[in-house]
């Protein structure tokens, strides 16, 4: 891979969240292999299952750590990803247009 889109691969593992079949394949699972967390699983339908644990887990622990510096980004993502709260229910909630909400969770995935 010559170029890896670190934005797009969180993004899109963000979004494959509560999915850890489709998480355990996504591009960050596969660049980042994950091995040093994985499951002790033998069985191969279950593997993109384990490598999904693993990529939700880090990515877990790097909403943490960015909460740490930045809690409402943290939170944001908490919140939408998480929690699966959509972003027109955010929006609502937190007051904010969808522009400037979705500048805030661009900002936030940025961040992670």
């Amino acid at each position: 891979m010559d170029s890896f889109d670190w934005q797009d691969a969180v993004t899109q593992a963000l979004r494959r969240y509560h999915d850890l079949g489709a998480l355990g394949d996504s591009p960050l699972a596969q660049l980042l292999a994950a091995r040093a967390e994985r499951e002790k699983i033998t069985e191969p339908q279950l593997q993109a299952f384990a490598d999904g644990l693993a990529v939700q887990r880090l990515l877990r622990r790097a909403r943490v750590a960015l909460h740490r510096r930045e809690p409402e980004l943290a939170d944001l993502l908490h919140r939408h990803y998480e929690e699966r709260i959509s972003m027109s229910e955010l929006q609502e909630s937190l007051g904010l247009s969808r522009s400037a909400l979705y500048s805030q969770r661009q900002k936030a995935i940025e961040a992670l």
